[in-house]
């Protein structure tokens, strides 16, 4: 899970802060504004292509543009 995190990170969708949690120093991740316009793109893409499987599953046929 790290190692996709720093990556997120290195890519600018999510920043990493310190925290105190339970008297423990904590490492948290936070989507940036930049994350949150690419999930919101990956979130289409998606509905995209599982709508187009369920399409083929019952049936029907898929015309991609």
């Amino acid at each position: 899970l790290y190692p996709l995190l720093h990556t997120l990170e290195t890519k600018g969708l999510v920043r990493s802060y310190t925290g105190i949690a339970e008297g423990r120093e904590r490492r948290y991740y936070a989507l940036t504004e930049r994350g949150k316009s690419h999930l919101l793109e990956k979130q289409a893409e998606w509905e995209s292509f599982s709508s187009a499987v369920a399409n083929v599953l019952k049936g029907g046929a898929f015309c991609g543009a």
